[in-house]
């Protein structure tokens, strides 16, 4: 995981640390540009250039994540925690720095997460995945020879 971007997380779920987040957020949003346009992950190989593009958007996603997190009035919370685990700023930031979708997080409060439609047991959900991969790819399959085959 990135220093940063832990590190960072460490001051959005710490008491009275706003001003501090909103001085070093144009830093850490220097940084993630720097190593975007300055960094060659794939060696000048082409084979290996969605390594780049992996770069670039990694530090797009540290720039928001940091400013969202900059632009919170209050420290972050987390709301759910394991069973019999108790208050740690340390794992609230692990968690903030890793839980992409919020999760469990006073931001994502209200979030309405759909209940699971596919079955849930191994040998029907394997069975269900199956049969909807044939099927689309049979779908896809005479999709795409009515589009070869137009004249």
């Amino acid at each position: 995981m990135n220093t940063t971007r832990r590190d960072f997380s460490v001051l959005a779920v710490t008491p009275r640390t706003h001003a501090l987040l909103v001085a070093l957020w144009p830093v850490v949003a220097l940084l993630a540009l720097r190593a975007a346009l300055s960094l060659d992950l794939s060696l000048s190989k082409p084979e290996h250039a969605f390594l780049n593009v992996v770069l670039v958007l990694s530090m797009l996603l540290i720039a928001t994540r940091t400013l969202v997190w900059t632009l919170a009035k209050e420290p972050l919370k987390r709301h759910i925690r394991p069973a019999n685990s108790t208050p740690s700023i340390l794992m609230d930031a692990l968690d903030l720095a890793a839980n992409l979708r919020g999760y469990g997080r006073d931001w994502s409060k209200g979030l309405h997460v759909p209940r699971e439609t596919r079955p849930l047991t191994r040998a029907r959900f394997v069975a269900y995945a199956v049969l909807s991969a044939g099927l689309h790819a049979s779908s896809h399959h005479h999709s795409l020879s009515r589009l070869l085959n137009q004249p």
